[in-house]
Order: C-alpha cells, then structure tokens, then sequence
C-alpha cells in the first residue's frame, strides 16, 4: 500500500468518524431510555429519570432544578481510582435551557432528593441513583440534557408547579416579613417607651433642681432686701442711739459689726433680742449695762 493511499484511508476514516459523532449528536432519547456512552477514560450507561424543581436555595440563584438519572459506571476512572467524579459531571453531561444557553450546574453535595444522591462520586462497577442541580431562568418551560455530546434528552417542565413554589416562597417570605415587621414594631415601642421614661427622670431631676435653686434665689433675694431695708434704718437708729445714750465712744453702723456686737453681748447675758444687725433701743440698753457692769463710761 503506497503513502497515497494511507493517506486517503486515512482522511476516510477521519470524516466517517466526524460524520458518526455529528451524527449520534443528533440522536434524541426519550425519559428512561438507556444511553450507551463511551469517553477516553472508559464507559458507562445512563438514562435520564426524571427532571423537577426544587425548593433548594443556593446564594443568589433563583430557580434551581433537580435531574435525577441512574447512571451504572462499567469503566469510568479518571481521578484515582475515585471512578466517575461529582466534579466530572460537567465534561459528560450538560443542559441547555428552552433557549440553547448553557444551564450553571450546582456544585454542591448534602442536599436530599430522596433516592437520589446529589452530585456523588460513582466507583467503577458501581450503579447509583444521582441527582444534578441546575440553575435555571425562572420562565424556562422546557430543558434538553445533553449527554456526552451524543445524546439529547428534552424535558418540558411543570411551570405550573415552578410557579405554585414561586408563589408559596413568596407567601412564606411575606408570612416572615409582617412577623419580623410586627416583632421590629414591637421592639421599637419598647425601646422608645424606655428612651422616654429615662428621659422623664432626667426631666424631673431638672426640675427638682429648678425648684431649689428658685427656692434659693427667692431666699436670698429676701436676704438682699431685707439687709438694704437694714442698712437705711441702722443709720437712722444709730443716729438715734448716739443722741439718747451719752456714751461716747467708737459708734458701729455697720450691719456684720452691729450684729456680731449683738451676738456677743447675748452671749454675756446682756439680751439684745434677735441679731439682726439693727442697732436699736436694745441693742443700746444692752451696752450701757455691758458699759456699767464692767465700770465703763456709759
């Protein structure tokens, strides 16, 4: 066989394989049929079981749905001896929403979907009910699952159900929405009714002290009359008590004086009645018998 005719068997066998896998990528399945697929790192089989919404949550991700296939890994390893690896899932198997745009798979795991494990590793020689989440529009009404680029599965969807769990979300989120408003108004009321009874103390504080400084103020307004009332009448009495008394000595018509000589002089036994400053008759017997007692000139 000459280099030619190598060649040419050779281009032959190129474009019959392309032409097989264009050919096999057209190839639609039903639900629950059976997917024979082969990839570089061996071969399983598959079939898509069911596809549904979720009531799964993933940050901000709206509508997310569930497709639950079985899938029997006869050969698949490609990550040390882990067989056919959750994260391998994306090279085999993708879906496309009702407007071909690639669909984003869910990586997540611990999620219940019943019988079906979500996102699981499959050991080789192992059969295993699996579930894929995908996010999908929140107006999709139909899918198509892709398997290894040979088969496609399409899949409408119940919008009635998606839109009955849209509905139910959003019920329940208003329900949480007047509990946690009705809870916030109730803390506010608290928390206003504790702001204002501690500002009431503060106020009757203010007021209370208001009070005792008006009280003190009034007491010593009283004081300042009744020491200016003092001071002009002192001077008409101590003119008055020089005349009467014939004592000649230093004459006092200061007010502190006059009231601590009154003072002293009570305190000696010689009455001056009150001190209150004011030098009257009194005070002025008070010290001529002081004057006399102790042989002084009265």
């Amino acid at each position: 066989m000459n280099k030619k005719t190598i060649v040419f068997l050779t281009s032959m066998v190129l474009m019959s394989s392309a032409f097989a896998i264009n050919v096999s990528a057209e190839t639609n399945v039903a639900l629950q049929e059976e997917m024979e697929v082969t990839v570089e790192s061996g071969d399983f089989v598959a079939k898509v079981i069911d596809v549904h919404d979720t009531e799964w949550k993933w940050e901000d991700l709206g509508r997310i749905i569930a497709v639950e296939m079985v899938i029997d890994n006869k050969s698949v390893d490609n990550n040390s001896n882990s067989g056919l690896a959750a994260y391998d899932v994306n090279k085999y198997i993708k879906v496309l929403d009702n407007e071909g745009f690639s669909c984003q798979r869910v990586d997540v795991s611990g999620w219940n979907d019943g019988d079906y494990r979500v996102n699981p590793d499959i050991a080789v020689g192992e059969k295993m009910r699996v579930a894929y989440p995908y996010a999908i529009p929140n107006d999709c009404d139909a899918i198509t699952v892709v398997v290894a680029n040979e088969y496609k599965v399409d899949v409408q969807l119940n919008m009635e159900s998606s839109n009955e769990e849209v509905k139910e979300d959003n019920s329940e989120t208003e329900e949480i929405k007047a509990d946690v408003s009705e809870n916030t108004d109730v803390e506010e009321l608290e928390k206003r009714i504790s702001e204002l009874e501690e500002e009431n103390k503060k106020l009757d504080k203010q007021v209370k002290k208001l009070q005792r400084e008006n009280k003190d103020l009034k007491e010593k307004q009283k004081e300042t009359e009744s020491e200016q009332v003092s001071e002009v009448e002192i001077e008409t009495q101590t003119e008055e008590t020089v005349e009467e008394t014939e004592y000649q000595g230093t004459v006092y018509n200061d007010v502190v004086t006059v009231r601590a000589v009154q003072e002293k002089l009570n305190s000696l036994g010689f009455n001056c009645g009150t001190p209150d400053g004011i030098a009257g008759q009194k005070t002025a017997d008070a010290i001529n018998a002081y004057a006399k007692e102790n042989g002084l000139p009265e």
